[in-house]
């Protein structure tokens, strides 16, 4: 069990702050390098079409996996990282509803795969049955990160966050060695890497639950509320929903998809960056106790946020017209528009996204929520419209429109909650003990 002075005494400090964020940062950019490596030997290995199916079949378990939790994890880490001393208590509360999730999302994945299979040719269909597996395992990987997040046990997080896309791509390059790059073979890689990651984040999160009996003071049905709450506001369309692709499958071909999301392997940075900061920001908020300190804390998280993403998008704009074509092939050549528009968008999903971490750290959810439902609103119009008249083009410059209409709801929200420079001086003071990146 850890103790709230050991909790706390961890995470004191904006020197310990500075270095989770850029540990985070670190083990985000690695785990994009290695999804680059393997996104370029699978595209060389199945080609266009395939790329395509791999995309889809992919998608429609992490997709559900995703939406199917209704924002529980994120109820876990916030409870946690407010009472540490009662996170086996906590963890506890959530298990009966985390196991009805798993079976229910599973029994849905099953009729979406036949409703889908059929019409499909028998490598797809082989490769679809081994997709089962991955509402249970993304369900179970979510929960343990949940868990390690809520601790502040940022190293540990990074490390089993690079673990998944790090086998995968260990994986494909010996199926590329011996001359299997198959549909099938790739699917069942990339399965078992999640399998083996998920065990081992269950594990590691499920160690420093091993003792301690102290009685929740959050019920399931309230860890529910709080999850419902956020759960539109939690992820952002391109990243966990996917929406674009999705209608990119459906409007235009397996082949356009292929080439859609070839067009967002290096865009995935920016989202990685956001994530590796807002990963570490929100605990650290929610551990913060006094509002002022918490105001601080997202302006200085934001801006490094911007920083970083802003110095990563003008070198990968710059660079993207030899990347694409040297690293897929000229046979993705026409992904290379794509991925300059997608850049744009992945900006504004960045920023967007550390900012929704942010305020529900600080108890505000509210803001992430209309952000959401904005983006759904100007999204699917504009993907009507622009896809079936510019093709992929067009899905890409919806996200564009989606990303800054969103962008621009959850500005005006944080920008509402940031104190005035008017604010007396003596309502600061009283929070002057709160480092702006670490916890009291």
């Amino acid at each position: 069990m850890i103790s709230q002075a050991a909790f706390r005494g961890r995470g004191r400090g904006r020197g310990v702050a500075g270095r989770a964020v850029a540990e985070s940062v670190i083990a985000g950019l690695a785990s994009q390098a290695v999804l680059i490596v393997s996104g370029v030997l699978v595209a060389r290995a199945l080609g266009v079409a395939d790329r395509g199916h791999l995309a889809w079949l992919a998608l429609i378990p992490v997709s559900l996996a995703q939406l199917g939790t209704l924002g529980l994890p994120l109820a876990l880490t916030y409870f946690v990282s407010r009472e540490p001393t009662k996170s086996r208590a906590i963890v506890h509360a959530a298990v009966r509803p985390a196991a009805a999730q798993a079976g229910s999302l599973l029994a849905l994945h099953v009729l979406v795969l036949a409703w889908i299979l059929p019409s499909q040719g028998s490598h797809v269909v082989f490769a679809g049955l081994v997709t089962l597996p991955v509402v249970p395992l993304a369900l179970s990987q979510q929960y343990g990160l949940a868990i390690v997040q809520g601790q502040h046990r940022f190293r540990q997080l990074s490390l089993l966050r690079l673990l998944a896309p790090g086998l995968y791509s260990l994986s494909v390059a010996a199926l590329a060695v011996a001359g299997l790059g198959n549909l099938v073979a790739i699917t069942a890689a990339w399965v078992a890497a999640s399998a083996v990651a998920t065990a081992l984040t269950v594990i590691w999160a499920s160690r420093a639950l091993a003792s301690g009996g102290d009685q929740a003071s959050v019920t399931s049905a309230e860890m529910r509320r709080f999850g419902f709450a956020n759960i539109l506001g939690s992820s952002s369309l391109i990243e966990r929903f996917r929406v674009d692709q999705i209608a990119v499958g459906l409007l235009l071909s397996p082949a356009a998809l292929g080439l859609y999301v070839v067009g967002t392997a290096f865009t995935s940075v920016l989202g990685f960056i956001a994530q590796s900061i807002g990963g570490v920001g929100y605990p650290r908020v929610a551990a913060i106790r006094g509002e002022v300190g918490q105001r601080r804390a997202v302006r200085v998280y934001f801006l490094v946020t911007l920083a970083l993403c802003g110095i990563s998008l003008l070198a990968l704009e710059a660079s993207v017209g030899w990347l694409v074509p040297s690293f897929f092939g000229s046979e993705f050549a026409d992904a290379v528009l794509v991925t300059r528009i997608l850049l744009i968008a992945a900006l504004l999903l960045a920023l967007r996204r550390v900012l929704v971490e942010l305020l529900r750290g600080s108890g505000s959810p509210g803001g992430g929520n209309l952000a959401e439902l904005v983006a759904w609103l100007s999204l699917l119009p504009a993907l009507a419209v622009l896809t079936p008249a510019w093709g992929v083009s067009g899905a890409a410059a919806s996200m564009v429109i989606s990303s800054a209409a969103s962008f621009a709801v959850i500005a005006w929200v944080a920008g509402r909650r940031v104190p005035s420079p008017s604010k007396p001086a003596d309502s600061v003071a009283a929070d002057s003990s709160v480092d702006a990146m670490g916890s009291p």
